[in-house]
């Protein structure tokens, strides 16, 4: 059905909106101050748009991470952090032979936290990129090769950068 629509309109535009909800996981002890898990919740409503123009695509998301407060965060002090806003973009082109290629890039920024009421001086500001390519093997498989890339524009962060390898099987 969407395929026979692509095909039937190789220029089209297609608007959504999401909500992720983190919820509170893992194994998690206020006695320390690292955890595996987090005691907090993560709303991330994003709003997003794909422009299609026959084998090039076009995408742009923006999103904001709000954090839930952690009122037992180490030994009973409470952890507040304020919202951290995303805006990412990505061009993919799939070519006729069904391999795909994608460049992207993101920043993100906010989300300074506090420690009972005092500032950590910890707000983000990171730029992400990365490209990726994928190629089927047979019907149901394919694999794909990504490198992804980070800087932080700030003190606290980390400048990173991998590289992937994947091999997939669709059922």
């Amino acid at each position: 059905a969407y395929r026979d629509f692509q095909t039937s309109n190789p220029v089209n535009t297609v608007v959504g909106a999401a909500l992720a909800v983190t919820l509170p996981y893992g194994d998690y002890n206020d006695e320390r101050l690292l955890n595996l898990g987090g005691n907090r919740f993560v709303l991330r409503p994003q709003l997003g748009m794909v422009h299609t123009r026959g084998r090039w695509s076009f995408e742009l998301t923006g999103s904001v991470f709000l954090y839930e407060d952690n009122d037992k965060f180490y030994r009973d002090s409470e952890r507040e952090q304020d919202p951290l806003y995303a805006l990412q973009s990505h061009i993919v082109y799939i070519a006729p032979e069904r391999w795909w290629l994608s460049l992207g890039i993101a920043h993100a920024c906010g989300g300074e936290s506090e420690i009972n009421g005092v500032g950590k001086d910890d707000e983000k500001r990171d730029m992400l990129y990365g490209i990726s390519g994928g190629v089927p093997i047979g019907s149901r498989s394919s694999i794909k090769l990504a490198y992804v890339g980070s800087r932080t524009g700030e003190d606290v962060g980390k400048d990173t950068d991998s590289l992937s390898l994947a091999y997939s099987i669709r059922f």
